[in-house]
């Protein structure tokens, strides 16, 4: 099985590769000749560059070769992989996802362990990304309870009715969360975070 194979039956076609997980692949190599059979298989087109340092195993499709949706990529990038949590969406996706809006935003809004400045903002394809660091570390079994924390840090509850909640307590109770294992991560977070939170029907539903 050569290299490109064997990335493929760990991370599938038409999914996002980090460099780092390619060299993992690859570790009895040197990073120069790494470089070189990336640069190989994507002359072949066995592998084709996202964008720098990111990469995709692509399928064939009656149309060609197929694209990858920058989606994933920012998921994969700046959310979580197979085996680690490291962000979560924040700001109109997070509202748009849990039903609290139907306004589908421009800009994905992540919340991320990968980002050192408070907020910045680039692209990812041609999807514009604000990006925020994390109040404190991200991690699976975190990640639920602090964008839920996030979320009502920006709204009021007093701006939704009791079947707006449904999204987020579904969100919350199917994390296996309640009231008090949210608040464990109370203090990363502004006064208001919490205040909103206690005044709104949620509270109630998974105290």
């Amino acid at each position: 099985m050569d290299w490109i194979n064997k990335m493929a039956s760990i991370y599938g076609t038409n999914e996002p590769l980090l460099f780092e997980e390619i060299q993992s692949v690859l570790s009895r190599y040197s990073q120069q000749r790494i470089y070189q059979l990336i640069d190989k298989a994507i002359f072949e087109q066995k592998l084709i560059r996202f964008e720098n340092g990111i990469y995709y195993i692509p399928a064939i499709t009656i149309y060609g070769i197929s694209k990858i949706n920058p989606g994933k990529v920012i998921y994969r990038k700046y959310i979580a992989n197979k085996e680690k949590t490291y962000g979560y969406y924040s700001g109109l996706t997070l509202l748009n996802s849990l039903g609290l809006t139907t306004q589908v935003p421009n800009i994905v809004e992540v919340v991320t362990n990968k980002e050192a400045s408070r907020v910045r903002e680039i692209y990812v394809g041609k999807q514009r990304v604000r990006l925020r660091k994390a109040r404190i570390p991200i991690t699976k079994e975190n990640a639920v309870a602090l964008s839920v924390l996030e979320l009502f840090n920006k709204v009021d509850p007093k701006c939704y009715n009791k079947p707006d909640w449904r999204g987020v307590i579904n969100y919350i109770k199917e994390s296996n969360l309640d009231l008090k294992k949210i608040l464990i991560f109370s203090s990363a977070y502004p006064a208001r975070a919490v205040k909103n939170l206690m005044n709104s029907e949620v509270a109630f539903e998974v105290a």
